[in-house]
């Protein structure tokens, strides 16, 4: 929906609506690669706006070949876990399949997308646009972080990053805190 651009615009001054038209979520194809916990959650997310929902699973009957799912999505969803084999899972071949009007959202694990290959893809209008919660380095990031994708969005508002947030909120951490105390005390 254009939130960023559209923010920044209201904080300069203007009020000008009609330049951040946004897209309707009711009818698209939402595509989601990974059906456990969280991809299960998401596909509900999409049924309530009214999306076609369709996923990908190698543990699930039913769904349908990566391939398949990425020329047909409007939004695809990632929920697997990093493993050698979904490392680069989404890469630049990933990229010229899918809709250049299509939208790829990474709140799994950053080093299952080929963060090079997507700017590329970005930079070309193969897809339309990525809103991460992870990054492929951010592990190894100290006070400072460096990424080509943050330096990428910095110029470009086809990208939303947010720093890992998917978990991070009071009743969460403090669930998390009471599961741990009850692991240790065990």
């Amino acid at each position: 929906r254009n939130i960023l651009p559209s923010n920044k615009s209201v904080l300069e001054g203007d009020w000008n609506r009609s330049q951040f038209k946004g897209i309707t979520l009711r009818g698209k194809t939402l595509g989601i690669i990974g059906l456990g916990r969280l991809g299960n959650m998401v596909l509900e997310y999409g049924k309530s706006f009214g999306m076609k929902t369709i996923y990908t699973d190698p543990y699930v009957d039913g769904g349908l070949e990566l391939p398949d799912l990425l020329s047909i999505s409007d939004f695809v969803s990632i929920h697997v876990p990093l493993t050698p084999g979904t490392e680069d899972l989404l890469n630049s071949e990933s990229f010229k399949i899918m809709k250049n009007t299509s939208f790829l959202i990474n709140t799994s694990r950053g080093k299952i997308v080929n963060e090079k290959a997507l700017i590329s893809s970005l930079s070309r209008g193969d897809i339309s646009g990525y809103g991460t919660d992870v990054l492929s380095n951010e592990i190894s990031f100290t006070s400072t972080i460096q990424s080509n994708l943050i330096e990428y969005s910095k110029e470009n508002t086809n990208v939303i990053i947010t720093p890992h947030l998917g978990g991070m909120t009071t009743e969460s951490r403090e669930a998390t805190d009471i599961f741990i105390s009850e692991k240790v005390k065990n």
